[in-house]
């Protein structure tokens, strides 16, 4: 529940969607009839979650009363574009947009204002689009990635005054920008550093982070320095889910990043560590 909004959130195994149509209609009915609220179909979206692959036997809906709703390819949650196959295409492609809109202005005064102001700017307004909800899209793969890095260089670019065609790569380490998938690197460290040490953070995500000593009684090396246990997957879409990235990125940081005292402390060693090893 948010402010304004209600999500329902179902699963169940692709041969069982009868089973899964009756509880979404069930407890739908349920909450609306305890609250004393109406659905209103007109601002109601559905979207069925699935591998690609995955082929339906039938076509999935769910009726309410007189009404009913079809799946939708996308949904957005709290201003995150979902899409039905986790690609997060849309997203990024909606990211890129407000980002090149803002440059777009930018770029129009790039000589009337100083380097620092511009940097300012760009650090206020684009670099939190890029990072927001990091910890779930950061698992789209390399060319959505790919086209989020461009705005990056573009950034540096523009604060710098030259032309695209420009080499980028003196720009961002001049300006001391990371690139994003350090600063995705970074926000995956300081978010277990958060789940293993925060008493209110989402019980959601922290059954899914276990150390290595919780599994075994093994007195290994990973045991004796506090490395996670790493999620069984056979895919390479569940490789690169929050619950195995983000694990294994704590498992490689050194111990100074793991021992740190906060999740900000944490993300500046962190930060300090992946520039540290770029330069090596």
């Amino acid at each position: 529940m948010y402010a304004d909004d209600v999500q329902f959130l179902h699963q169940s195994k692709p041969k069982a969607l009868p089973e899964l149509q009756a509880s979404v209609v069930a407890a739908a009915h349920s909450w609306f009839d305890e609250n004393c609220l109406k659905l209103n179909p007109n601002k109601t979206d559905l979207t069925l979650i699935k591998s690609s692959r995955r082929r339906l036997s039938s076509e999935f809906s769910v009726d309410f009363g007189d009404v009913t709703i079809r799946p939708s390819p996308t949904v957005k949650v709290l201003g995150m574009v979902v899409d039905g196959g986790l690609t997060f295409e849309k997203h990024v492609s909606s990211v890129v947009r407000r980002c090149y809109a803002t440059l777009g202005g930018l770029s129009r005064m790039t000589h009337k204002l100083p380097e620092a102001v511009k940097k300012m700017i760009v650090e206020m307004l684009i670099f939190p689009h890029l990072s927001y909800c990091s910890t779930v899209w950061a698992g789209c793969n390399t060319t959505q990635r790919h086209r989020l890095q461009k705005v990056v260089n573009h950034c540096a670019q523009v604060v710098k005054g030259v032309r695209r065609s420009a080499h980028v790569s003196p720009l961002i380490a001049d300006l001391k920008w990371p690139s994003l998938d350090h600063l995705i690197a970074e926000r995956d460290v300081s978010r277990v550093h958060y789940l293993l040490n925060h008493p209110q953070a989402p019980n959601g995500l922290t059954v899914g982070i276990v150390h290595r000593t919780d599994v075994s009684s093994k007195e290994i090396r990973a045991s004796l320095a506090g490395l996670l246990q790493l999620p069984r997957v056979k895919s390479e879409h569940a490789r690169k889910s929050f619950l195995f990235r983000a694990p294994a990125q704590w498992n490689r940081a050194p111990v100074e990043v793991r021992g740190a005292r906060s999740a900000t402390v944490c993300r500046k060693r962190a930060r300090e560590w992946l520039a540290q090893s770029s330069r090596n």
